[in-house]
């Protein structure tokens, strides 16, 4: 044993190969014995603190780390030494974790299941709330969980408690507005909008079926949505511009004046270009119709050369009373069917053609105006409705 006469301390190595300095009054230490491991547990116990921890389960730790202390001073054998270790390590793994924190944040968290807190909030947090409750309850019903896990179920249901305010957004309205988009025939419109409307009924479709899409979220989806389909335009309304353009398709523009053939072009060429233009909208329709008005104007405008004869007279003959127009027997005009004195009667027919031609321009020219405006009105009646449906 080592002589404390004249020494308060006195330094010693073990058999182990460690060095230990002792103090006068901590008792004998052999030499023989390895010291190293108790002296590593009981380090680790004296750092517990008490809070968190049940009171008893507290307590048995200082009694198992006071037993350890008493052995490390006064056993004789490496058997006592690591026997005392042994039981302040099972002192510490036995440490409970004090469970009032959990007890409340559990009961609180139920309660609010039960008032309907939970039900209008986002899918996520719903999620979160269910799952609290079932780890809290099972660490309450463990009799021997550790802190850590009290810490963890309890850290959890107070996550779910202040996520309250995460309201799910209403999504009443944006999916009214979806349902309109399944009724929108994008053939029907112009292609400016579409790129810009096609985004938002993307990004309105994610939103809804995202479960923690929140009100402003969905507020933002609906109103983009309903912006861009408000900015869509119809197409114009070109179906009497075709059909009047199927009609000249076949005309025969050599008998006609090279004046009002130029005017008749010139219209024919606007108004292909017009039905060929996919811009054209709703908002541009008084356009087409200017077209439309523009091309029967110079069809009723084409002027027959003159001597260009009954054969080209819009290829009517009259067979009434045996008068016959067009060109026989070589001549150029009318023949007259009565003879009188065995002379036929020549009636100059251009002179004549002229007087017909212009009484059924006259007469042909305010029916076209009729049908012209009866059209106009009836695709203004129609894109007044459309408006009015928008």
């Amino acid at each position: 044993m080592p002589d404390w006469e004249d020494e308060k301390t006195i330094t010693f190595d073990t058999k182990a190969g460690e060095t230990y300095t002792v103090e006068k009054g901590q008792g004998p230490v052999d030499p023989e014995l390895d010291y190293a491991e108790l002296d590593r547990t009981i380090s680790e116990a004296e750092a517990i603190r008490q809070d968190g921890y049940t009171q008893e389960s507290y307590q048995a730790l200082q009694d198992a780390l006071n037993s350890a202390r008493d052995a490390r001073q006064n056993a004789a054998t490496q058997d006592e030494l690591n026997q005392k270790k042994e039981e302040l390590r099972a002192a510490i793994d036995g440490l409970k974790g004090s469970k009032n924190i959990l007890e409340t944040l559990l009961n609180e968290a139920k309660q609010h299941i039960e008032n309907g807190d939970v039900d209008d909030l986002v899918e996520s947090v719903q999620k979160l709330f269910a799952e609290a409750i079932a780890e809290g309850e099972a660490v309450m019903e463990n009799e021997n969980a550790a802190k850590d896990d009290v810490l963890k179920a309890s850290l959890k249901l107070m996550k779910a408690i202040q996520a309250l305010d995460m309201k799910a957004g209403d999504k009443a309205d944006l999916g009214m507005a979806l349902e309109l988009t399944a009724m929108i025939d994008l053939t029907q419109y112009v292609e400016a909008g579409q790129t810009e409307y096609l985004a938002a009924k993307a990004e309105a479709e994610g939103v809804m079926e995202n479960g923690d899409a929140m009100q402003p979220e969905v507020d933002a989806a609906w109103s983009t949505l309903v912006d861009t389909m408000m900015d869509l335009r119809l197409k114009a309304d070109k179906s009497t511009l075709s059909d009047l353009l199927d009609s000249v398709k076949d005309l025969d523009l050599g008998k006609y004046t090279a004046e009002s053939v130029k005017v008749f072009k010139n219209a024919l060429a606007k108004a292909n270009a017009v039905m060929d233009d996919e811009t054209f909208s709703v908002d541009s329709q008084a356009d087409v119709d200017k077209t439309v008005k523009l091309l029967a104007d110079a069809r009723d405008g084409l002027t027959e050369k003159k001597g260009s004869g009954g054969d080209n007279n819009n290829g009517n003959q009259n067979g009434n009373n045996g008068n016959q127009n067009g060109g026989q027997n070589g001549n150029n005009g009318n023949q007259n069917g009565n003879i009188q004195n065995g002379n036929v009667t020549q009636n100059n027919g251009s002179a004549n053609q002229g007087i017909k031609t212009g009484d059924a321009a006259i007469v042909f020219g305010p029916i076209i105006g009729l049908m012209l405006s009866f059209g106009a009105a009836a695709i203004a009646g129609g894109l007044f409705f459309r408006r009015k449906r928008r």
